[in-house]
């Protein structure tokens, strides 16, 4: 916690609450608990959402919900392009910052960061895929 003061001014800033803030909109996602949207796998594999929480990312979502595309209407958003393991992982992400990067995700997730517009996610992938590919051919 951290604090300025300046001729009757105070200024105070609690270091943990971006933190404990991403804990409880974790928590309600777990729980279902006002989840306002539904993502759809091509298998069919359902997501519970909070459309504040999926446009924080600045991405694709942000502008679907606020240019009105009709899938800003509807309460269940078709992500035909992304398998369910992929949404699961990348809806994961955005609720808790953690995501596991392995060898047989990889393409898979750097394709749905692309489409979905997860910039820095998408970096951390290409930082990842070098670094495997020159592991690899060190071999």
């Amino acid at each position: 916690m951290s604090g300025k003061a300046q001729s009757g001014y105070s200024e105070f800033c609690d270091a943990s609450h971006s933190s404990e803030v991403l804990e409880a909109l974790h928590e309600f996602h777990s729980s279902g608990l006002f989840t306002d949207v539904t993502l759809q796998s091509p298998s069919g594999q359902l997501c519970h959402c909070h459309k504040v929480v999926l446009s924080a990312h600045r991405s694709y979502f942000k502008v679907m919900f606020t240019l009105d595309m009709r899938e800003c209407l509807n309460d269940t958003i078709n992500l035909p392009c992304i398998n369910a393991e992929i949404l699961e992982a990348l809806v994961s992400y955005v609720y808790t910052s953690k995501i596991s990067i392995t060898q047989n995700n990889i393409q898979s997730l750097l394709e749905a960061t692309d489409l979905l517009q997860f910039n820095s996610l998408k970096k951390a992938f290409v930082h990842t895929y070098k670094a495997a590919q020159l592991f690899s051919s060190d071999k």
